[in-house]
């Protein structure tokens, strides 16, 4: 799958669930480490480069300040995160990832009101193309943009 497969995935995936457009459409790569894995933030030298696969989100404002997302990767329902209550440990399971972003920035001062979310990607897990700094990038554009 390439980003364009990946980004028709991600806005069909909105269409079927929530019955509209979506309002964007957020994409980052995943990306390797030729040298240096786990040595970047310990001082060391990294030598990483983005891969021809990633991650793509879809998605648009709601009012109601719940965060409803779905993925193709994780199975066919969608999950409602309510914002009011979002504290760092509160959520678990893959969506820890994106309720963690979207409790960043409404920490650093930027208003959520809440966002319906589709994601599709063909980054594989465990396999070390930093599918989940992909994902974070995404969502955050995505948060900050559509939130």
């Amino acid at each position: 799958m390439r980003a364009a497969e990946s980004e028709a995935g991600a806005t069909q995936r909105f269409k079927e669930l929530y019955g509209a457009e979506p309002a964007g459409i957020w994409q980052a790569p995943g990306r390797v480490n030729l040298i240096g894995e786990h040595t970047d933030y310990n001082d060391g030298f990294a030598l990483p480069f983005a891969i021809s696969t990633g991650i793509s989100v879809a998605a648009a404002p709601r009012d109601d300040g719940r965060l409803v997302l779905t993925s193709y990767q994780e199975g066919p329902e969608a999950v409602e995160v309510p914002l009011a209550g979002l504290a760092p440990g509160a959520v678990t399971g893959w969506v820890a990832y994106p309720a963690g972003v979207a409790w960043s920035l409404r920490d650093a001062g930027y208003p959520i009101g809440g966002l319906n979310i589709a994601i599709d990607a063909d980054l594989a897990l465990g396999a070390g193309w930093s599918r989940r700094a992909s994902g974070s990038t995404c969502l955050g554009a995505s948060v900050r943009r559509s939130g």
